[in-house]
């Protein structure tokens, strides 16, 4: 037998046991008892009537009868056995097999359940069989989707199958109505929340910031991070995510697009742990010259075996590809259901495209990557973008520099995100009037759309400083060997600077006046 022969008796197998799983996920009797409950109960279409349609009745002529029967209800007529069969009789459904509609409708009615409630049970009952036939139903296209395509790269058509199965799951699992009455298990849901905290609030390395905000690393939400070439947007980005690995045991999806490679990310994950070795150092590997320094990096070791952080290099890839890596990369690496994790570095221009300038591609990027953690993979997501020329702060005095969020390059970007920052190195004129001693990296918040911090006040409260005036708060950040400590807030700042220098106000676009 050839191969087309082989194909076309290997796809005449997967047909019949779709069928034959089809009449096991079908039951004539419980369809009967949904009708007739319907007939009895009326009230029971508008509970749900968004997820029970006449695509749940597996009987062609049940299914007639249930639409039928819906449409009536929801114009309000009354409809009973009789006045059912006759409309079943105007369209042609004069018969049931052997039987007349009407006798066959007037059979069924004997078999309405108990009460409104049972009827509920029983309409749920139906519907997770019409959800479990669905479920064969999208295997049996992708054995068929593998067999077509069969000559085709295995990456292509492994993320085809795994976009076919999501989609599906995703259908199948959520109701068509989203609409929600809050109150109705709200006392349940906030006790329950106290009786048992999220065990995904993980605080990062920032005291700073964690009594402020909280987590920032938030299931299903963005953490946007806008900065300049040079400003440490990376490095910032790596040393978050090792601190929540190495204290929560959260695995790392990494994405770069083009700028680092593996021994990169290696060089400077590794000089981040051990903290006392010089990352030239760890680069050249004359690190093995230094007794010290052998004990400092092969005490890591056993650390780093219980770390994950997996690499990609997205560089070459279009927006979509990369969305669907992601989605294949979770399923595969981190597992459906487990927490991860993703750190996108960074969102800047792709490859040109027909049809979309590169703010659309970026905005589109941004709204699918919200759109696959809010309701496919509820995972942290934290995207790194560098600002537009209004970042710039290179030979520029703090009065001169724009804080706020119109050095994003698209705004649709930060429109996405639940929580934004602002990252860039301190002007020489900030540097001296500090003397020098609250770190070299300002992180300003510009988009608080979640404050989970108990001192939270301080996120969007002015401070006024020491001219009077006032500035939104910010955190400042020391950076060394490729490690960052926190050097507190604006507040905490000013309190220590406040019986020795005046701060200059500035007047640049992070002013408050009030």
């Amino acid at each position: 037998m050839g191969i087309g022969g082989s194909i076309l008796t290997w796809f005449s197998y997967i047909m019949s046991n779709y069928l034959k799983s089809v009449q096991e996920l079908s039951s004539l009797s419980l369809e009967k008892n949904v009708l007739a409950s319907i007939l009895k109960f009326p009230d029971t279409i508008f509970d749900l009537d968004h997820i029970l349609d006449s695509k749940c009745f597996s009987n062609s002529f049940h299914s007639c009868c249930f639409s039928v029967l819906r449409e009536a209800i929801q114009k309000k007529e009354k409809i009973d056995a009789a006045i059912l069969a006759q409309r079943l009789i105007n369209i042609g459904l004069s018969h049931y097999e052997e039987i007349s509609t009407l006798d066959y409708l007037t059979s069924i009615s004997y078999n309405s359940l108990a009460d409104k409630e049972v009827s509920k049970v029983a309409c749920f009952e139906l519907i997770k069989l019409k959800r479990l036939r669905d479920l064969i139903e999208q295997n049996s296209k992708v054995e068929k989707f593998i067999l077509d395509n069969k000559d085709k790269n295995l990456d292509i058509i492994c993320s085809e199958v795994d976009r076919l199965n999501n989609e599906s799951i995703v259908r199948i699992g959520y109701d068509k109505d989203n609409g929600v009455n809050i109150f109705e298990t709200i006392e349940k849901d906030i006790e329950n929340t106290a009786a048992n905290p999220p065990k995904d609030f993980w605080h990062g390395p920032f005291p700073t910031i964690n009594k402020i905000f909280g987590s920032i690393t938030i299931p299903s939400n963005i953490t946007l991070i806008g900065a300049r070439t040079g400003a440490n947007k990376t490095n910032l980005a790596l040393f978050y995510g090792l601190h929540l690995a190495v204290n929560y045991g959260l695995p790392i999806l990494y994405l770069d697009y083009g700028e680092l490679n593996i021994k990169a990310v290696q060089n400077r994950c590794a000089t981040m742990l051990i903290k006392q070795v010089p990352y030239h150092m760890m680069v050249r590997g004359t690190w093995i010259k230094n007794p010290e320094y052998v004990n400092q990096v092969r005490k890591i070791w056993d650390k780093v075996k219980k770390l994950k952080l997996i690499y990609y290099d997205v560089g070459n890839m279009f927006p979509k590809e990369i969305i669907t890596l992601i989605r294949r990369a979770y399923y595969s690496q981190i597992g459906r259901g487990n927490q991860c994790l993703l750190i996108y570095d960074y969102l800047k221009p792709f490859d040109y495209h027909p049809g979309q300038s590169d703010w659309q591609m970026m905005a589109n990027f941004a709204k699918d990557l919200k759109t696959l953690i809010n309701n496919e993979i509820p995972i942290p997501a934290w995207m790194s973008i560098q600002m537009n020329r209004l970042g710039i702060t290179t030979n520029k005095k703090s009065n001169q520099v724009d804080d706020s969020e119109n050095s994003l390059q698209v705004d649709r970007v930060l429109f996405n995100a639940s929580l934004g920052f602002l990252l860039r190195m301190k002007t020489n004129d900030e540097l001296v009037e500090e003397g020098n001693a609250f770190g070299d990296i300002k992180m300003i918040p510009v988009k608080h759309r979640e404050i989970l911090g108990d001192n939270f006040s301080a996120a969007f409260r002015p401070v006024r400083i020491l001219d009077g005036s006032f500035r939104r708060n910010y955190v400042n950040l020391k950076m060394d060997n490729f490690s960052f400590i926190d050097m507190g807030d604006l507040n905490s700042m000013i309190d220590k600077l406040s019986n020795k220098i005046k701060l200059n106000d500035g007047h640049g676009h992070d002013d408050i006046n009030l």
